[in-house]
């Protein structure tokens, strides 16, 4: 009787194969899914909460697919070593197991179907920078500083470019390092689960499912070649500075080695994002991450009732953006060099809940009321005091405007104006 120790190399790629059929039909899933939510002609609260839960299901989906094809990726490698092994003298050992699912995201095994791989930024030069009046610019001394800056960059967000703002720090030891702004999604939330890029702004919404898993998107080309047309030098240490899709971005780059760390990169000392779902990035310990997120507070109201007196509790809604990553923290724990801080609010309205003032403020209110805290100790660390520290000067703030090529898009308003011209609606009566 003979024992069979080895792989069975064809069964294992058999098992490979039907992997590779079931990311695909849960691919179809996806799209179905995608497709259904976009038909629902529905505006209001509930059709806000209604859309949530379908990008939180349309991730779960997108990421098992992800992991099936990572898996099946892993098994053929498997397989081909096995074969290797068997034909020399068998003394090679079976490597078994493979990176972690936000690992593989980040390697590029899945693009995912939200984003066209073949997209570009739009060439950048000296007409795309524009710097700000000096006079109304001052070195940032704290978070809210930071926010504040990102809250302009924000605003100067159009339908066919976004905003980035890059500012040079002179620190107290007499070295350069730079703050890099990246707001977050802009456009028509309806298009958050469609295929089509419908503007000529890279942050738009669709990038948001491939930014959440890790996908190079639009919105991270945008930024990289916004540092690259400010002329970050290689090797310089940076601090993002993002809020949403921005954050996630941020923390996508600062997981990224060749961004983070790499030959033709920088060091990404420290992010600071609010409203983000940023826990899947894995971003090394040689970064520092502070995320904040709003969360309901319970406020006891004082009443009465025909029994005397009585307390009633004000709940407000939460930021619900942050937790579209599932938190996974919650289960695996948070690494030291992650920070993340819940921020309360009793506010109802979800939009203000994210607003980047709404985070301003509350940051504002926790810093003052909680000097000893997670914010206070991450603000007063070292990498942190070397741009927001009474030694460190601003030296130059640049804002560099980025859109989509020509032709990577579907030009709205140019489609709009078409049919104005070209098209009277009684031809399709006639």
């Amino acid at each position: 009787m003979s024992t069979f120790l080895g792989m069975d190399v064809e069964q294992v790629r058999e098992h490979a194969e039907r992997l590779a059929v079931g990311a695909e039909r849960l691919e179809a899933l996806g799209e179905r899914l995608g497709a259904t939510v976009r038909e629902v002609a529905w505006t209001g609260p509930d059709a806000d909460a209604f859309r949530h839960q379908a990008l939180i299901d349309l991730v779960q989906v997108t990421a098992a697919a992800g992991l099936c094809r990572a898996r099946r990726s892993t098994l053929l490698a498997e397989a081909a070593q096995q074969e290797t092994t068997s034909a020399g003298d068998g003394s090679a050992a079976l490597r078994i197991g493979g990176g972690s699912v936000p690992d593989a995201f980040h390697r590029g095994l899945a693009t995912g179907p939200y984003d066209d791989p073949h997209d570009d930024i739009a060439p950048l030069g000296p007409e795309h920078i524009t710097r700000p009046d000096a006079e109304d610019l001052t070195a940032p001394r704290d978070l809210v500083d930071l926010l504040a800056n990102l809250d302009t960059v924000a605003r100067a967000q159009t339908d066919q470019a976004t905003a980035i703002r890059v500012q040079e720090i002179l620190g107290a030891d007499g070295e350069s390092r730079y703050i890099v702004y990246v707001p977050g999604s802009h456009g028509r939330m309806s298009n958050t689960l469609g295929p089509i890029d419908l503007d000529g702004n890279p942050m738009d919404w669709n990038q948001n499912p491939g930014a959440l898993l890790g996908h190079e998107t639009d919105s991270s080309q945008a930024v990289h070649a916004a540092m690259e047309a400010a002329g970050i030098p290689y090797g310089a240490e940076v601090v993002f500075a993002g809020h949403s899709q921005g954050g996630i971005v941020a923390s996508n780059l600062a997981a990224d080695p060749s961004v983070n760390g790499g030959p033709q990169g920088w060091r990404i000392t420290d992010v600071v994002t609010v409203g983000s779902p940023v826990e899947l990035a894995p971003v090394p310990p040689t970064t520092n991450t502070l995320n904040f997120a709003h969360e309901p507070v319970a406020i006891p109201l004082p009443g009465s009732s025909p029994l005397g007196p009585s307390t009633s509790t004000a709940i407000g809604l939460p930021d619900v953006v942050p937790g579209l990553d599932g938190n996974p923290h919650d289960l695996w724990g948070t690494p030291s060099h992650r920070h993340e801080v819940d921020l309360p609010t009793i506010s109802y309205d979800l939009g203000d809940n994210h607003s980047i003032p709404r985070y301003q403020e509350s940051v504002e209110h926790r810093l003052e009321h909680d000097p000893d805290g997670v914010a206070a100790s991450f603000q007063d660390s070292a990498s942190m005091q070397n741009i927001l520290g009474p030694g460190a000067a601003l030296v130059d703030t640049a804002d560099i405007s980025v859109s989509r090529a020509e032709g990577t898009y579907l030009d709205t308003g140019a489609l709009a104006e078409w049919f104005e011209e070209n098209w009277d609606p009684r031809d399709a009566i006639l």
